[in-house]
């Protein structure tokens, strides 16, 4: 544990502005959690588009309305719904804010991870579902950084 008085506290406190006080190791890891938070909600949101799709997949086959392309609908709605979650931030958010061009920037590369790498997994089984969820995240964080922008521009009266 850092005192007040220990040798990284003490440089940090007399090269404040510099180099020091920007790249420090826990800004670092200040920022790195709030990007795996950013994708632990992702995650979230992804787990519950599978359970959705799970339940959704046993009864339309006892109804005969399942098909596949309610399968890549869900989990683009999914994608949605993780942009929303990510660009309205709960409590956590408000005490150590994330300018909203970070959060953007943190559902691009999610979303790009979604859409390259991770849609190749398991064979390419799921790649159309993971396909959808990252181009919808990247397309609702877009949608939503931009109707934040015209409401801070234009507020309601």
């Amino acid at each position: 544990m850092l005192s007040y008085n220990s040798g990284i506290a003490n440089f940090v406190r007399h090269n404040q502005g510099g180099v020091a006080e920007n790249f420090h190791k826990m800004a670092l890891i200040k920022y790195a959690g709030k990007f795996l938070l950013h994708f632990f909600i992702v995650f979230v949101m992804l787990l519950l588009g599978s359970l959705l799709d799970i339940f959704l997949a046993a009864i339309g086959e006892f109804f005969g309305t399942y098909s596949y392309a309610l399968f890549i609908v869900i989990f683009g709605v999914a994608g949605i719904f993780a942009a929303a979650a990510t660009l309205s931030p709960p409590d956590y958010f408000k005490k150590n804010p994330v300018p909203l061009w970070v959060a953007l920037l943190y559902n691009i590369i999610i979303g790009l991870l979604y859409y390259f790498p991770f849609a190749l997994l398991e064979g390419g089984e799921y790649q159309p579902a993971f396909r959808s969820l990252g181009v919808m995240l990247v397309a609702g964080s877009l949608f939503f950084y931009y109707l934040y922008k015209k409401e801070k521009e234009n507020p309601a009266s």
